[in-house]
């Protein structure tokens, strides 16, 4: 793996700690300037994003995974069971019994820790140390005493979570994510989730035994990676409580949640005002919080909704104003089109004018920019590798061959879009919607994708009832996708073939009018019933490729409008002709042959052309998270 830290320096970036954020002197602008020491650039190691505010020279990072099977390394366990009288004590503040330490297995030791080192090493250089010194004694100071969350899958150790008495944490280096305690839910119907190790202990002592806790909190990004490791655990349960924190953070994390593992057998809980679990056993005492899951609501998926029900949501818009949605980075598509999970989005055009293509394109930044991955159904791409084939040229801006990338690189691809991209090919081709939608669920589940695209609509079967019309029959199927799409929170692209086009001959050009989605063929349902539309158009005239954008339901996520293109056959890309000053003024440049996907080993036979322009997006989890202040400090 290489990390950010490696790849920020990897720019010239002076970087003066190990994680976490901070200022430092510009490779960009500050040799040029009259105070060369100004710091003048914000680096955030853990984003791997970086930002001048004096030059404006900014960009993201990410790690990078050279392989495509992660290589996990599991942790030594030093049977340290014979906890400290200050630990026992301060477990025993939270309402936590020896016995429920026992049971968790809850070691304690001295343990190295990253923020420590970065406290230290700060303060040594400010009273005058050089740097090997100021290492040195931080690297001393920075091994303290922690409470131990061992994280059991049968008998093996996978993980240790390490907490000081300041409240900081670290996860074992290269271990894998998994639940804590996920060996209490393999066998039961139902089980608990919580946001933290201390919630899980809670309702364990309170008497709920099927009970386990995610790794890192309510982590940014919504990427939950333990549960791809874990899915298999939930397969054979009928009710899921979801017991996270009564915060923004915690209903992030359980919406996510719910939306994984399926909406209709998720249920939350409130801790009325109060934090958690925890603070609740605390104060309610352990029958207290058992009696919580008789209060246990359905998350509202059907029927009748309250004002109550809606109210959170309500509040949020109220605080923070309505969604923005996800953006693809590309500043010319943006906006005038951003995409919300939970939507429909039909794409038209004639035959052969790069409906397909543009597709390709869109969803790779939004991989790239936003952190989706997809499910593809695309049977018309035959053999399957073609599609690989083409989102790796995307993604290079080159030809794929040995002289443009090399082996080391290829693996870094087959990494990235194996996380990234899921093929959907039925069995004996059954291309019902129902067996399609099926396995986009899964997906949900075990790789929690964000986007399907279908293409195209005339593969999939029609099963048209006796006495149904056709225009009846596709109403149904597109709201079946629509709900599809509200339930799961996937976003679908549906590539629908227009009826007989014609030429338009009122202009004497040689080009064909434009189509709409109103000219699809089977039903005119493919306008009404979409959140958004948009037609993909060559004009035979200028040569460039035109996005007709003719349906955006939420003036908030966008507008009607049409976007210019010019498609790059050398690398299959579009790139946007600049057309209005906002996108000059965003620094918008034709992409020709810069590589997306930052850090991608080219072949030994040609240098890198960008290494100084890194474009990528990292979602990988922060392990070195930090939880509420309102926590007590233990002292140990």
């Amino acid at each position: 793996m290489i990390n950010n830290r490696q790849m920020l320096e990897d720019l010239g970036i002076d970087l003066k700690r190990i994680s976490g954020s901070g200022k430092t002197i510009c490779p960009n602008c500050s040799h040029s300037r009259k105070n060369k020491r100004d710091l003048c650039l914000s680096v955030n190691i853990e984003d791997g994003t970086y930002k001048c505010h004096n030059c404006d020279w900014k960009g993201r990072v990410f790690e990078r995974p050279v392989f495509e099977k992660k290589i996990y390394l599991r942790p030594v366990f030093n049977n340290k069971t014979s906890l400290s009288t200050d630990l026992v004590k301060w477990f025993s503040g939270r309402s936590i019994k020896q016995q429920t330490l026992i049971d968790f297995r809850v070691t304690e030791g001295r343990e190295w820790m990253p923020q420590v080192f970065n406290h230290h090493f700060e303060k040594l250089k400010e009273a005058g140390n050089d740097d090997q010194s100021a290492k040195v004694e931080a690297n001393r100071l920075a091994r303290v005493n922690t409470v131990q969350f061992n994280y059991w899958r049968g008998d093996e150790l996978i993980n240790i979570k390490y907490r000081d008495g300041k409240k900081n944490f670290k996860l074992a280096k290269d271990a894998e994510l998994i639940f804590y305690n996920i060996n209490a839910a393999k066998d039961s119907a139902e089980c608990i989730i919580c946001e933290g190790e201390i919630d899980a202990m809670s309702w364990h002592q309170a008497g709920y035994k099927a009970v386990i806790s995610v790794p890192n909190g309510a982590s940014k990004g919504g990427k939950i990676e333990y549960l791809d490791n874990c899915h298999a655990y939930f397969e054979n349960k009928t009710k899921i409580y979801l017991s996270t924190d009564d915060d923004t953070a915690g209903h992030a994390l359980r919406d996510e949640l719910a939306r994984r593992l399926g909406y209709e057998r998720c249920f939350t809980l409130s801790f009325d005002g109060l934090k958690d679990a925890n603070d609740y056993l605390r104060v309610r005492g352990e029958q207290g919080l058992l009696k919580l899951l008789e209060s246990a609501k359905e998350f509202p998926i059907a029927g009748i909704f309250s004002v109550n029900d809606l109210w959170p949501g309500v509040m949020d818009i109220y605080r923070n104003g309505l969604p923005d949605g996800d953006r693809t980075g590309d500043t010319t598509l943006d906006e005038y089109l951003r995409f919300m999970p939970g939507e429909l989005t039909i794409v038209t055009g004639i035959p052969s004018h790069g409906k397909t293509i543009y597709l390709e394109q869109v969803s790779l930044k939004l991989c790239l920019n936003a952190g989706w991955s997809f499910g593809i159904f695309s049977p018309e791409t035959h053999p399957k590798e073609m599609y690989i084939l083409r989102l790796i040229k995307k993604l290079l801006g080159k030809p794929v061959s040995y002289k443009n990338i090399s082996e080391q690189g290829m693996d870094s691809m087959r990494a990235w879009l194996t996380e990234k991209f899921h093929i959907i090919y039925p069995e004996s081709e059954d291309f019902l919607l129902d067996t399609i939608l099926e396995k986009a669920k899964q997906l949900v589940l075990k790789k929690g994708i964000k986007g399907l695209i279908i293409d195209p609509w005339n593969r999939i079967e029609s099963n048209i009832p006796n006495g149904y019309s056709e225009v009846k029959y596709t109403a149904e199927q597109l709201i079946k996708i629509v709900k599809f799409n509200q339930r799961h929170g996937v976003h679908t692209f549906l590539v629908a073939h227009p009826t007989k086009m014609q030429k338009d001959v009122g202009t004497g050009n040689i080009n064909y009018q434009v189509p709409n989605l109103y000219s699809i063929s089977g039903s005119a349902h493919f306008f009404n019933i979409t959140q958004n539309g948009f037609t993909v158009f060559r004009n035979d005239e200028t040569q460039n490729t035109e996005i007709h954008i003719q349906k955006v339901k939420w003036e908030h996520l966008g507008k009607k409008g049409m976007i210019k293109y010019r498609y790059c056959d050398y690398n299959t890309r579009l790139l946007p002709l600049l057309a209005t000053q906002s996108q000059i003024d965003a620094g918008r440049s034709n992409e020709d042959d810069i590589c997306w996907l930052s850090g991608v080993a080219y072949s030994d036979k040609q240098a890198d052309p960008n290494s100084n322009s890194l474009f990528g997006h990292n979602d990988k989890d922060d392990n070195n998270w930090s939880i509420s202040t309102n926590e007590r400090e233990p002292p140990f």
